[in-house]
């Protein structure tokens, strides 16, 4: 289940316990269209992972805290903590990305 942050309060919850992967996103964007279809593929080969997405142009804010400068973005968050991230909507490479983190 991808799970939808409908506030800043709600992102730091979702990323406060275990690994979760948020896709962070614009509906203007083509690159994050596509991206969805693999993202949503991808949470079920990763199921030891949560995912959740951000849409900037809504929560503003967590682009703020988090410093997002392209979409689409995938951050990697450990108990809150950010560990890594990937920009850009390459299905193979965030395929890597999350195998990495899956394993981890």
């Amino acid at each position: 289940m991808v799970y939808d942050c409908v506030s800043l309060e709600d992102f730091k919850d979702i990323i406060s316990k275990g690994k979760t992967i948020v896709k962070f996103t614009s509906p203007r964007s083509t690159s994050c269209k596509f991206i969805s279809l693999y993202y949503k593929m991808f949470e079920r080969r990763y199921r030891s992972l949560k995912y959740a997405q951000v849409d900037i142009e809504e929560i503003s804010e967590v682009r703020t805290l988090v410093d997002v400068y392209a979409v689409p973005s995938f951050y990697c968050f450990s108990d809150g903590k950010l560990v890594s991230y990937m920009i850009g909507g390459n299905a193979s490479k965030l395929d890597e990305f999350l195998h990495r983190h899956a394993i981890i």
